[in-house]
């Protein structure tokens, strides 16, 4: 399938995003701030995990419709991702056993097990997980979206420490994208100034309404053991403001897409992989990383460019050395995804 370059910009701004969010983050964590509170970095949570998840979902019907071997496109999805998280995390385990001070081999073993298989590189899990249950509700179910609907409700009664929240969080919007594609919905939604005005309005107030505890990290995603009723409104707010935040994104970003300086974004677009991977790599030393006094401000820009030049460049020497292009992209050829 050609590219499509209005795909890689969503995908290219997301990254940027990331990078955004995670610089805010660390530069709070070095500061003692509550990145929580952070304006800008709660209207980037309230959509930008949505926003990648919903882009995957939409490109992987396109994996199905293109190949009905469903077991060839899981294997090689998990060999492209789980070759960057070994890889990564043990170079981040290396690191901090040669420069830790402290540290016992359970120390070592356990942080080594959460950055594999927990927290660190959780999304890229996420997508192996969506990838695998909706291949095989594609495959064996008669109803398909039923099916995948059905799961994203049992995953209420799931609780978070057997499935991260974060998972079950991202699903329902990875299914989204999914449907939407088989549907040709996106078609119906561009050029329609209207609904980009309600689009406005319904964020704002659900921006102006969210708060701390709405956050997937703070409340989690499962109803077991916790207030029934108010887990849920919290699960059913995060999913609606994605879905806002989701689609005003998408149809602002569609009616400037002819300017000529997001072009970089398309360039980003190409590469989100693995700009993820090693910004995530990066953000396990950015307690390293020099601030300016108490100034957030100044602090966060040297962050930001800290971790942005590092994923960025570190891509695209990965993009030109067929070993590292193996380990940190996960790729065997040359050919840009």
């Amino acid at each position: 399938m050609q590219r499509n370059n209005t795909l890689d910009l969503y995908k290219g701004l997301a990254i940027t995003l990331v990078l955004i969010g995670h610089a805010i983050q660390a530069t709070c964590n070095t500061l003692g701030l509550d990145c929580f509170d952070n304006i800008v970095f709660k209207t980037i949570y309230t959509f930008h995990m949505p926003l990648f998840m919903l882009i995957s979902g939409y490109l992987f019907y396109y994996s199905l419709q293109k190949s009905q071997n469903y077991i060839h496109i899981f294997k090689k999805r998990f060999v492209n991702f789980i070759l960057p998280i070994i890889t990564l995390s043990l170079s981040i385990t290396v690191l901090t056993i040669i420069f830790g001070k402290n540290l016992t081999i359970h120390m070592v073993l356990k942080n080594l097990f959460q950055d594999v298989f927990l927290w660190r590189f959780w999304f890229l899990w996420s997508l192996l997980l969506n990838t695998f249950v909706v291949s095989i509700a594609y495959k064996y179910s008669r109803n398909s979206i039923i099916t995948i609907t059905l799961i994203a409700i049992l995953f209420l009664f799931i609780p978070d420490n057997i499935i991260l929240a974060e998972h079950k969080f991202v699903y329902p919007f990875f299914i989204l994208g999914f449907i939407a594609n088989k549907k040709s919905f996106v078609n119906k939604l561009h050029n329609n100034n209207i609904s980009l005005l309600l689009l406005i309005i319904c964020y704002s107030i659900l921006w102006y309404f969210y708060k701390h505890d709405y956050y997937i990290y703070t409340s989690g995603f499962s109803i077991i053991g916790k207030n029934i009723s108010i887990q849920i409104y919290y699960d059913i707010y995060r999913f609606i403001i994605g879905c806002v935040g989701c689609s005003l994104f998408m149809l602002f970003v569609y009616k400037l897409k002819t300017l000529n300086i997001l072009r970089i974004f398309i360039f980003l677009g190409q590469r989100t992989l693995g700009i993820y991977v090693l910004q995530m790599f990066a953000m396990a030393f950015t307690n390293k990383v020099p601030t300016v006094g108490n100034s957030f401000a100044l602090s966060f820009i040297i962050m930001l460019l800290v971790l942005g030049s590092f994923s960025i460049l570190g891509t695209l020497l990965s993009e030109k050395t067929s070993l590292l292009r193996f380990l940190v992209l996960g790729k065997t050829t040359n050919q840009q995804k």
